[in-house]
């Protein structure tokens, strides 16, 4: 939210929540009138009709809402894939590495993990290797960094 607010000049509170629960429970009651969230905590309520979906922040649709365009689509410009990782401590073997990618990458493949990720709306995420993925985390850490900089973010 602080990068689109930054961006298009909005402005907006920030308006932080201990949990996405009461945040939820916040937009159903009319309290706030806009928020950004997971896509998991509202989507039976705007199943039911009780919450609308105004855009999706990935570069792609998920699963469970290809009936809601992604921002991008919408013509904002923004987007953020959100994307999970395995980690090993430094010094760790390029061997093990190596091997832990491999078998991670296979069972990603299998219909029952595939299945499990896209019963959580997440989009299986493209097979990569430890280069690859580290890039990735690089660039992202540098994207969100950026942004925490520029909008003034601060830790409490």
């Amino acid at each position: 939210m602080e990068g689109i607010k930054a961006h298009y000049g909005l402005d907006m509170p920030h308006a932080p929540y201990k949990t996405l629960g009461n945040l939820v429970s916040d937009l159903m009651a009319g309290n706030i009138s806009v928020a950004f969230t997971d896509i998991q905590s509202p989507l039976p309520h705007m199943r039911a009709g009780r919450l609308t979906g105004l855009g999706q922040t990935g570069s792609q649709r998920w699963p469970a809402t290809q009936d809601l365009p992604t921002l991008a689509e919408q013509g904002y410009k923004f987007e953020a894939d959100g994307w999970y990782g395995v980690f090993a401590p430094a010094g760790t073997p390029q061997a093990i590495i190596d091997r832990l990618n491999v078998e991670i990458n296979v069972l990603q493949k299998t219909d029952a993990v595939r299945q499990r990720i896209e019963g959580q709306n997440m989009i299986v995420p493209p097979a990569r290797n430890a280069t690859q993925f580290a890039a990735a985390v690089k660039r992202d850490a540098a994207i969100w960094q950026g942004l925490a900089k520029t909008t003034n973010l601060k830790d409490k």
